[in-house]
């Protein structure tokens, strides 16, 4: 599969938890976060352009499939998510 939206690396990235991917979207992926601190939220929408190259969850991923999922560490600044050290 063509990979139309590159993972970010240019920041450190954020660690979201393991999430479960319940929808896909054109740009974006919608999951359940399964646990870490964010376990439970309901906006669990994230921008495929946001994904950091460390994240097991990419725009590959299908529903259902599971995965550590990590983001850009500017998304999670926007979103007042403190950034992994």
């Amino acid at each position: 599969m063509t990979r139309f939206f590159p993972k970010r690396e240019e920041q450190p990235g954020y660690e979201v938890g393991r999430v479960r991917v319940t929808t896909i979207y054109e740009k974006a992926i919608r999951v359940e976060i399964l646990d870490g601190p964010h376990a439970g939220d309901e906006d669990n929408c994230f921008p495929k352009s946001q994904l950091h190259t460390s994240s097991e969850v990419d725009d590959t991923m299908l529903i259902d499939e599971e995965g550590m999922l990590v983001i850009s560490g500017w998304l999670a600044g926007k979103r007042g998510w403190k950034r992994d050290a």
